[in-house]
């Protein structure tokens, strides 16, 4: 069940803040209904990965969410600035504007915050007596992703060390020998999260596992600051995943295995490279991410 404690560009629909307005103000523009486009939320893409057609964690489906309530202050004057307000956070724009993503902001019912982008996609519409104290008003924000995340996004350096022939879970036809890094990530979500990994200095044809979900993927090069993202916090088309060593793709060295992402709980993740005398260093960024 999603929290109705929201906050939309400019506008706090929370309701202590609009409980604060109309007492200290004499206005409020609380929300009271929430719908969501279900038909559409729960269909699930295909991810190629180098071969194409393998199958990940990551849901694709547009979420609409329609809101509607009411805005009230005393005189028609009056709640005229309150429908300004509303309009200028919550009218289309021409242009590119149009298609800005901004941050939806929630509290779930048990007061965890959550976070999402999402953008307009139905102008707020309104409907009113000249000699009613109150108007009606409803819009509509598109969420482009599944995902809903933790606001916080962290940072985590892996460990380097030495993997001693231990054979991966899963029945993965390689067993781990080299050296490289290791550690424990924690996704404290109810969901598969994406993450960025960066492997900084010199690093041999490295490869990168998720035991706790026998994940994987092969670099056949020598990269010196690799860049594996599939966060796509900017929801492009066609650019799910980003492999790249020092700003250049690498798609192209990929040579198999799957997307990665961490599973709901303790993931177990570990690169290692070919060449024992190297010592890069791994960071992991990342948010725990929530679907519902």
């Amino acid at each position: 069940m999603l929290g109705k404690n929201r906050k939309y560009k400019g506008l706090d629909f929370s309701d202590t803040t609009q409980k604060h307005l109309q007492q200290t103000m004499g206005y409020s523009f609380p929300l009271q209904e929430y719908s969501a486009d279900l038909s559409t939320r729960t269909e699930e893409r295909i991810n190629a990965n180098f071969h194409w057609g393998t199958l990940s964690h990551s849901l694709y489906g547009v979420r609409y969410m329609n809101f509607s309530w009411i805005g009230i202050w005393r005189t028609k004057q009056e709640r005229g600035i309150v429908l300004k307000l509303l309009m200028d956070q919550l009218t289309l724009r021409h242009g590119v504007k149009s298609d800005e993503y901004f941050d939806l902001s929630r509290e779930t019912d048990d007061g965890q915050p959550r976070t999402c982008k999402a953008k307009i996609t139905k102008p707020i519409e309104t409907r009113h007596e000249l000699t009613s104290y109150k108007f009606e008003y409803s819009f509509q924000l598109a969420c482009p992703s599944e995902k809903i995340y933790a606001p916080t996004q962290q940072l985590q350096k892996i460990p380097r060390g030495f993997f001693g022939g231990t054979p991966l879970a899963q029945s993965l036809p390689v067993a781990i020998g080299s050296f490289g890094g290791g550690g424990k990530i924690l996704n404290e979500g109810n969901w598969y999260a994406p993450f960025k990994l960066q492997i900084i200095w010199t690093c041999t044809n490295p490869k990168i596992f998720n035991l706790a979900t026998g994940e994987s993927i092969r670099i056949q090069a020598t990269t010196t600051n690799l860049i594996f993202d599939n966060r796509n916090l900017n929801f492009e088309e066609g650019k799910d995943w980003i492999l790249e060593d020092l700003g250049q793709d690498i798609s192209s060295k990929r040579s198999t295995g799957k997307d990665l992402y961490l599973a709901p709980g303790e993931n177990q993740l570990i690169v290692i490279t070919d060449n024992p005398d190297e010592e890069p260093e791994i960071f992991i960024t990342r948010r725990s991410t929530f679907n519902y």
